[in-house]
């Protein structure tokens, strides 16, 4: 499935539409917690992974009701804390802009930077409106300011204080 997704994230000739991306992504998250992440859950093992649900609900959203792509993922689990590293359009742009190995998708532009932006912080409202556990870390500090911050909010769940 994720061949799929980056084929169409990549604007590719002959892949899915853009608005089918919704259930691709669903559908490929319903696979990988199957497959790794409950597995490894039920063994006691730390998961961590990157754009989940609080993705879906900024990406998605483009084409999709925000609502409609919550309930495509209404089953999945919470995870037990979020950090959300908050970045602005034009570090993105930058950061993009540096980037020499890897295609652009079909995002990373302005326009939509800023509309995703938008809807990350509409989706991640949403979140925490309904209980989910969400810190904001500044994304444009160094890597060690950054690794820091989420050590620091890590470290006590997993006892390691």
């Amino acid at each position: 499935m994720g061949r799929l997704i980056r084929t169409t994230l990549r604007g590719e000739p002959g892949s899915p539409r853009v608005e089918s991306l919704p259930w691709l992504f669903a559908a490929d998250r319903a696979d990988h917690l199957h497959r790794l992440v409950e597995p490894a859950l039920a063994r006691g093992a730390w998961v961590v992974s990157d754009r989940y649900l609080h993705s879906s609900l900024a990406y998605q959203s483009l084409t999709q009701p925000m609502e409609q792509v919550l309930a495509l993922n209404a089953t999945f689990r919470a995870p037990d804390l979020t950090l959300f590293l908050d970045v602005s359009v034009d570090a993105c742009l930058r950061r993009i802009e540096a980037r020499t190995d890897a295609p652009r998708e079909i995002y990373e532009e302005r326009e939509r930077l800023e509309r995703i932006s938008a809807l990350y912080q509409q989706g991640l409202d949403l979140l925490i409106a309904r209980g989910d556990r969400v810190v904001r870390l500044e994304g444009e500090l160094s890597v060690d300011e950054v690794s820091e911050a989420v050590r620091a909010r890590v470290a006590p769940l997993v006892g390691a204080e």
